[in-house]
Order: C-alpha cells, then sequence, then structure tokens
C-alpha cells in the first residue's frame, strides 16, 4: 500500500509540473523552467520518499505535507513571471487539478484491488483533463494572467475552500480506503471544483469581452466625432473659396482701375491679399491618410488658438494595416493631451507640441513630444503618468496602451527637461 501512495504522488506530481508549465506565464526560457520544475520534482519525490518508505504512514504526516505544499507553491510563483496572486493562483489549480486523478485512482483500488487498473485510471483521468484545460481554458487563462492584474486574492481563497474539502472527504480525518462511502461525496465537490474554476476564466473573459466592446464603441464614437468636424471643416473652406470665386470678378475689375490709373503697389496689395485669403482656404496635406489627416489638422487648429506652436512631419500612408480609427483615436487622444499640458505653461514662447511619424527598420515609430509645467508623477498601480485633470492617468496614454496590446507594437514614454515623450512602433 506504500508502494502504491508512493507511485500515485510520483505520477500525480509530474501532471502537475506539466499544468505549471502550460499555464504559467514563464519567467524564464523554457528550458531553465524544466530543470526548475525537475528540481521541485526531486524534492517532493524526497520528501514522499521519507513519508512513505521511511516514517510508513499512511495516512499523511501533516508537517511534511506543508512542506510539499510549500514546494509548489513556491515553485508556481518562481517560475511565474508575475510573483504574485496570479503565480499563487496558478499552483493552487495545479494542486486541485490533479486531486482528480488521484481521487479516481484510489476509489478503483479500494473496490477492484489492482494497482495497474488504479494508475490506468489515474493517468488517463490527468491526460484528459489536461487536453480539455489545454483545449478549452489555456487560452483565455493566459490572457486574463497578462490583462488582470487585480481579483486573483479572492478566487485564490475560493479555490483553497474547495481544496480543503474535497481534502477533509478523501483524506482526514479519514481518507477513502476506510470510508470508501464518501466516494460519491467527494466526485461531487471535484465536479463543483472545476465548474467553479471554468465559471471564474468564462467570467474573466466575459468582463474582457465586454470592456474590449466598449472601448471600441468609445474609439468608433471619437472617431466619427473627428469625421464630424473634419466635414464641417472642408464645408467651411469650400464655402471660402466659393467667395473668393464670386469675388474674382470684381477683384479683375480693380486690378483694370488700378493699371489705367499706373496704381502698381495697389495692384500688388491685392494680389497678395488674394494670394493669402487662397492659401487660407486651402485644407493642409499632413500625410497621405485622408482620417489622420483630417485629425491633425483638427488639434493644428487647437494648437493655434491655445497659443501653442505645432509642428508635423508625418510618413502615414493612404491605406494602413491597423484598425484606422483606432489608430486614429490613438492619435487624437495623445495630440489633445499633449495640447492641453502645453497650454499650462505660462511662458507662450515656451509652448511646443511635436508630432513625428516616420519608417524605421521596417516599422512606423510615432512620436509626440511636448512641453510641460510643474511635476510630472506616475501611478504605482499602472506606471503611466497621472493625469492632473482628474484621478488615474489620462485617457490617451490608455488607449495607446490598449492598441499597443493589440498590435503588440513596443510602446514608451518619459519626461527629459520639461518635455514629455511617447513613442509607439509598430507594423503600420
Amino acid at each position: 500500500m506504500l508502494v502504491f501512495l508512493f507511485i500515485l504522488y510520483r505520477i500525480s506530481m509530474i501532471y502537475l509540473l506539466l499544468f505549471l508549465l502550460f499555464f504559467l506565464s514563464l519567467r524564464y526560457g523554457i528550458k531553465k523552467s524544466i530543470c526548475i520544475a525537475v528540481g521541485s520534482y526531486m524534492v517532493t519525490g524526497f520528501l514522499d520518499f521519507i513519508e512513505f518508505l521511511i516514517l510508513h504512514q499512511d495516512k499523511g504526516n501533516f508537517l511534511i505535507f506543508l512542506l510539499q505544499v510549500l514546494v509548489v507553491q513556491s515553485t508556481a510563483i518562481f517560475l511565474s513571471r508575475y510573483r504574485d496572486f496570479r503565480g499563487l493562483f496558478t499552483g493552487i489549480t495545479a494542486a486541485a487539478y490533479v486531486l482528480a486523478g488521484n481521487i479516481f485512482c484510489t476509489i478503483v483500488y479500494v473496490y477492484f484491488q489492482s494497482c495497474y487498473l488504479a494508475f490506468m485510471v489515474q493517468t488517463t483521468v490527468h491526460t484528459a483533463l489536461l487536453l480539455f484545460l489545454l483545449w478549452q481554458v489555456r487560452r483565455k487563462y493566459l490572457i486574463e494572467m497578462i490583462e488582470r492584474t487585480k481579483g486573483w486574492g479572492l478566487t485564490c481563497l475560493i479555490l483553497i475552500l474547495y481544496y480543503v474539502a474535497v481534502l477533509s472527504l478523501a483524506m482526514w480525518p479519514s481518507n477513502l480506503r476506510n470510508m470508501p462511502q464518501n466516494s460519491l461525496s467527494v466526485i461531487i465537490m471535484l465536479i463543483l471544483m472545476g465548474s467553479t474554476y471554468i465559471l471564474i476564466i468564462n467570467l474573466f473573459a466575459q468582463q474582457r469581452a465586454d470592456y474590449n466592446l466598449k472601448r471600441n464603441n468609445e474609439f468608433l464614437e471619437t472617431y466619427a466625432n473627428h469625421l464630424k468636424y473634419e466635414t464641417e471643416m472642408l464645408i467651411d473652406h469650400k464655402m471660402q473659396t466659393a467667395v473668393i470665386r464670386h469675388d474674382i470678378k470684381h477683384t479683375l475689375s480693380l486690378i483694370l482701375v488700378y493699371l489705367k490709373a499706373g496704381q502698381g503697389d495697389k495692384i500688388q496689395e491685392l494680389i497678395y491679399e488674394i494670394n493669402g485669403k487662397l492659401e487660407n482656404s486651402e485644407p493642409k496635406l499632413y500625410c497621405m491618410n485622408t482620417a489622420i489627416n483630417g485629425i491633425i489638422s483638427i488639434y493644428a487648429l487647437m494648437a493655434e488658438k491655445a497659443e501653442v506652436r505645432f509642428s508635423c512631419q508625418a510618413e502615414i500612408p493612404f491605406e494602413i494595416r491597423v484598425n484606422e480609427f483606432e489608430f486614429a483615436t490613438v492619435v487624437s487622444n495623445l495630440l489633445e493631451n499633449a495640447i492641453q499640458a502645453a497650454a499650462l505653461v505660462e511662458e507662450k514662447e515656451k509652448r511646443e507640441v511635436r508630432l513625428t511619424v516616420r519608417q524605421k527598420k521596417g516599422q512606423e515609430v510615432l512620436e509626440i513630444s511636448n512641453t510641460f509645467s510643474g511635476a510630472c508623477s506616475f501611478s504605482t498601480e499602472t506606471g503611466m503618468p497621472v493625469s492632473q485633470k482628474g484621478e488615474g492617468h489620462g485617457y490617451g496614454l490608455y488607449s495607446v496602451q490598449a492598441f499597443a496590446d493589440k498590435y503588440e507594437a513596443l510602446f514608451d514614454y518619459q519626461n527629459e527637461n520639461e518635455i514629455f515623450y511617447v513613442r509607439l512602433a509598430f507594423r503600420l
């Protein structure tokens, strides 16, 4: 019996470590991670050897149990890129996952007294569950590991309570070998634990989907507002052009009058005036992409009204690979934040915003810089600058972070000598 328990725990430990390697966002490369997992397997194996083959305890030693829990959870946190409740939750999940195979193995052994059949059932249950979780849960789970930083502590507590409930039915104060009538209760508790786990992950994923939908709606609303504003600007320019065309006849008559009177200086002044009106009536071309050009035009006008010096060099093609309204919204929010920050500088000659989009090493590199006054503080939770307009960081940088996550872009921001820089590098 002791040898049976030793082998049972050794098999389950293999699957537990496999679960960690598959479901953790690993801090290290796969080779180093496997070496760490092998080390953990050897340490827990040594503890099992002491418990079952040296101390000959088949009901479990509480001290050795705690040491094994410590080793397993330490391994999970050490392997995890996120050394917080996310790593702990994955470690607890791994321990809970192998309970099913171990319990079914024990039940089969109790009723059929066959080690080979019991281990076959254990391996089958472990493998089937792992494949199911890899197929249905892993992708959602890894996304939530990246996106969600809060809420894992409570989920850890829920899973621990389930884990303790199953152990109390299956092992303490008496185990299934002595009380096989508890088998049905244990199986029901296992099903409840597994269902709750999948429900939690699906709820997290649904919240993420709802959030993305809301964010996309905000992108679309902002984009539509800017297109509406751009349309109004084009209509205004057309009206100015129409007025100029209407006045051309009268202007030509004036030129004839000045020619006959020999007043060349008057003709020159009139030509300069007409040329200025034509230049003002023609929309400025900042880039080839219509939507982005319209948004830059809007904020160039905003900068002018706020007495902020604005310069732009944008190499953006007519068609872009990324979602156009998302990128337009990113540019819009960043320019709005930059102009508002620059406008707060007391010395008007120091108010400046620069937008640059250039190609570099097969990528488009967007950089927006602006002068600012006062201190630039960063959030301890997000690492992003704290907005002076209210709680938390500004929506501009938040939209950039969401855009960068979606398109795997390089995103960087810094302040230097009272100038704030935002850089974004991606394939356009």
